[in-house]
């Protein structure tokens, strides 16, 4: 009975194992500016939803709205800041700039929860983040759901905007929960405290042309689990 349970655990840990390699790898980039091609892009038919920390009024960033209210967004933690940004001169450019010059800060930890999404979908998301010349340069780890998903370095400047895109799969209760820590903690450098953000945009997955392909190790995951579920169903028959 101890084996078959153990085996049982097993087969559900690799099944579990298959879900999170779905969970897409997150990329930071030092945006130029706030027009396409430089660093951000959004599509605005595919926004669920978009907020801006900063206290200065909505913007509308490449056709998106970031609100000011918080709407889908539930924060616990975090005080107001604000400093100088300096981008461009379009209006995708002045519209980034009001969003990356004021944020929340916290001196240990800010939380975002995303709710009123569909259970089990795969959503992207966009993080803003600038310390303006406000605050030394730092190591930020990223949590998603609990689970940390990068480790982001934030460098200060008037120019140095940050964004961090991944794909994340909102939890059974219809939540995504995103978390800003110091790093020291996950693995990081932990040089200066705190945790930041400024800006934040969840999207509906792009679809594309044809039904994704998993890589070969998520395969290997799955049919490993299965076969182990068929091991115990089959010990169960011939007991």
């Amino acid at each position: 009975m101890i084996r078959r349970n153990w085996i049982l655990k097993l087969s559900f840990a690799m099944l579990a194992g298959m879900a999170l390699t779905q969970q897409g790898e997150a990329a930071t980039v030092y945006v130029t500016g706030g027009d396409v091609g430089e660093g951000l892009n959004l599509d605005s038919s595919l926004v669920v939803g978009a907020i801006d920390m900063n206290t200065l009024g909505a913007q509308t960033l490449q056709g998106v709205n970031f609100s000011t209210n918080a709407g889908i967004f539930s924060i616990a933690g975090g005080g107001g800041f604000a400093g100088p940004v300096s981008l461009g001169a379009s209006a995708d450019d002045d519209a980034l700039e009001a969003i990356a010059s004021g944020g929340l800060y916290d001196g240990s930890a800010i939380d975002v929860t995303i709710g009123l999404l569909t259970p089990g979908e795969t959503y992207t998301l966009d993080l803003i983040q600038s310390l303006t010349e406000t605050f030394q340069s730092r190591e930020q780890a990223i949590l998603v759901n609990g689970v940390l998903q990068e480790l982001v370095q934030l460098n200060i400047g008037i120019s140095n905007v940050a964004v961090t895109s991944f794909t994340a799969i909102a939890n059974i209760s219809g939540e995504l929960l995103i978390g800003f820590r110091p790093s020291g903690a996950y693995g990081g450098t932990g040089v200066q405290d705190g945790a930041l953000i400024n800006g934040m945009v969840i999207s509906q997955l792009e679809q594309e042309s044809g039904p994704a392909v998993p890589e070969p190790s998520t395969y290997a995951l799955g049919l490993m689990g299965l076969a182990g579920l068929g091991l115990v169903a089959w010990r169960r028959r011939g007991a």
